[in-house]
């Protein structure tokens, strides 16, 4: 049966806005769950979004999801929260070895009548930590991949992230190229984003701090005394199989997670993620 929570969609945001409002989800307000009761590799639940229910994923590697976080559940009153094992042998997300633990939709199960050939689609997330990040390689954000749990077929990926790494870095990364662009905040960012077009090939994402209400895509940052940082890549320059090689995400595949990972720390931290909202380019 689908979970409640304080959630709407439709409309947009505003008479001149120029993005439809899909979907707007307040995890706060979302009953409990607790995903790794199922102890399996993932776990799903559904979330009642403008009347529809739609599957959200909890995904990391190929080994049951206890492996990877000693947390993972929707707690009510506070959130999604994502504790990741803190030691140098799980949660990876580097190049193909995609097994992070993460949470979210996939893009044609949130957006209806879903066309990746001509759909420009956005995800936003505003989340926070606790306690700040303090060990190197701890992160968490947002990212865009084929949502197939730890099974590395493939580096086409990109995600805006808060990291530590010789302190605080704000990070939009590719799998194929590393850091497309870096700043150093004066504490935890809090709002990620990622806008993505046809094919779902060339995204660009952005890393700020939540503002307490939520911005158009690609509007100007929110990140008082830092500044923020947007930047996009080419993940893939087409849609299908080429060679023997499948290209990720595809329109079966592609999602939208918020991602949490402390693959070399030696110091756990939760990921509390409050609220998600997916919108689409009217056209």
């Amino acid at each position: 049966m689908p979970i409640g929570g304080n959630i709407s969609g439709g409309g947009g945001g505003g008479p001149e806005s120029a993005w439809d409002v899909i979907g707007e989800i307040d995890l706060t307000g979302v009953s409990a769950h607790d995903f790794l009761l199922a102890s399996a590799p993932t776990d799903s639940t559904t979330i009642n979004v403008d009347g529809r229910s739609v599957t959200f994923n909890a995904v990391a590697g190929t080994l049951n999801l206890g492996v990877y976080v000693t947390k993972f559940e929707i707690t009510p009153g506070v959130g999604l929260e994502i504790t990741p094992v803190a030691n140098g042998s799980t949660g990876d997300y580097n190049g193909s070895n995609q097994i992070a633990p993460r949470f979210g939709p996939k893009i044609t199960d949130m957006f209806p009548s879903y066309d990746i050939s001509r759909d420009i689609v956005a995800c936003q997330l505003y989340a926070t930590v606790t306690p700040d990040l303090s060990d190197n390689y701890q992160f968490f954000g947002l990212t865009l991949d084929s949502q197939l749990a730890g099974t590395g077929v493939g580096d086409q990926w990109q995600a805006a992230r808060a990291v530590h790494s010789t302190g605080i870095r704000a990070v939009v990364v590719r799998a194929a190229s590393g850091d497309v662009s870096a700043s150093n905040p004066s504490a935890n960012p809090s709002f990620f984003e990622c806008v993505v077009g046809q094919r779902l090939a060339a995204p660009t994402s952005s890393v700020s701090d939540w503002s307490g209400s939520w911005p158009e895509p690609l509007a100007d940052l929110h990140a008082p005394g830092w500044g923020g940082i947007r930047a996009g890549s080419v993940l893939k320059d087409k849609e299908g199989v080429v060679g023997a090689t499948s290209v990720n995400p595809t329109a079966a595949n592609g999602a939208f997670s918020a991602i949490a990972a402390a693959p070399v720390a030696s110091t756990a931290f939760t990921m509390v993620a409050k609220k998600m909202r997916f919108l689409r380019l009217k056209t």
